[in-house]
């Protein structure tokens, strides 16, 4: 079996096979490194707009999430090469492009392309499925046709290894996937990934990740109250966190100061069933007051949400608390972009004698 030569290891495991197919499942042979021959851009199609193409190097930058592509041909390649800058998302992505261009040389049965998310340094986002490599560019099959890609003009890539269906191009995931109106969920929030929301539009409050699934966060009223200040504090750990299935524990204790206020929290367990598009939430929690005397009946909510557009969801959150004979629902809508987000919602208490329609819930908040 023939091989191409071998390449220096990169950072990225970007596989490619030999130049001789087979009628087998392909077999990994050697790692893309820093130099890309040109019998292997003969194997692959690549840099096939340069004439007499000799190779191409990849090689570190200066700059944190950018590698250099120098390309060269026979004539001048002993003087100079020609420069790209070029994200480093886009060599992650090239392994799966690669092994689908193996197996269809192999004649093995291949999906039509990599699902991906395509930010590129200037325009809207592109959602649909990488089915070739040239060298220069990617070919993207999208919703509204037949794309070529400059890769030197892509910010990011992100792989959609969950979106199958040709429909799905257009879904965006809505980014506040950790909370209903009010309670958490039983997702975590990433290293460096939060949130700031303003709740009942005079209440503003932040909830930032710090790793290892956990985030704390709180929010405060910064409006007058005679003699007081009201806010609170919240901190949660994930124990559980996949696609289909999380749990998380946490507390949340309101601060009062000043008067005769006390201190009272909710310590709470809470986990998740489902996808951001469609899922059930059921949370326990027992209160406290100061000196962590916890309460001897628990309270008890049930969520869930599911996405009925493109960018809109529907919420529901339901308290049963304490020493209340009757339930606390509610019922509205988040519409949603890539940052930020709306909620609305009507709150009711089942009780027989609260006549209005429902307090009106409304909250903006903003992803980062």
């Amino acid at each position: 079996m023939a091989r191409c030569g071998m390449w220096s290891t990169l950072a990225f495991a970007l596989l490619l096979l030999p130049c001789v197919a087979h009628a087998r499942q392909p077999i990994l042979q050697h790692s893309i490194g820093d130099t890309i021959t040109a019998c292997e851009a003969d194997q692959y199609s690549l840099f096939r707009d340069v004439p007499d193409f000799h190779s191409a190097v990849i090689a570190d930058s200066v700059y944190t999430h950018v590698k250099i592509l120098r390309v060269y041909s026979r004539d001048v390649f002993s003087r100079y090469g020609t420069t790209y800058l070029i994200d480093n998302s886009v060599f992650r992505v090239l392994p799966l492009v690669l092994d689908r261009a193996d197996s269809l040389n192999d004649g093995l049965p291949v999906s039509d392309g990599v699902s991906v998310e395509i930010t590129p340094k200037h325009g809207p986002r592109v959602f649909g499925k990488i089915t070739e490599w040239t060298g220069f560019s990617l070919h993207v099959t999208t919703q509204f046709g037949y794309s070529d890609i400059p890769i030197e003009q892509i910010d990011d890539i992100e792989v959609q290894q969950r979106v199958t269906e040709y429909a799905q191009f257009t879904e965006i995931v809505d980014a506040n996937r950790t909370r209903l109106f009010f309670m958490p969920t039983g997702r975590s929030l990433g290293k460096g990934e939060g949130y700031f929301a303003v709740y009942e539009a005079v209440m503003p409050g932040l909830q930032v990740g710090f790793g290892h699934k956990i985030s704390v966060g709180g929010a405060f009223f910064p409006w007058s109250i005679p003699y007081a200040t009201f806010g609170w504090f919240t901190g949660q750990v994930g124990i559980v966190d996949t696609d289909n299935y999380s749990f998380a524990v946490g507390n949340l204790t309101t601060l009062m100061s000043g008067g005769d206020g006390q201190n009272a929290g909710i310590i709470y367990g809470v986990g998740s069933a489902g996808s951001s598009k469609a899922s059930g939430t059921f949370g326990l929690g027992f209160g406290f007051v100061d000196g962590f005397e916890l309460a001897d009946r628990p309270f008890v909510v049930i969520g869930g949400e599911l996405q009925t557009g493109r960018r809109a969801k529907l919420i529901t959150e339901n308290w049963m608390i304490p020493g209340v004979d009757w339930p606390v629902v509610s019922l509205g809508m988040r519409w949603f972009g890539d940052k930020l987000s709306v909620d609305f919602a009507i709150i009711r208490p089942l009780a027989g004698e609260f006549e209005a329609l429902g307090i009106p819930w409304v909250d903006f908040v903003v992803h980062f």
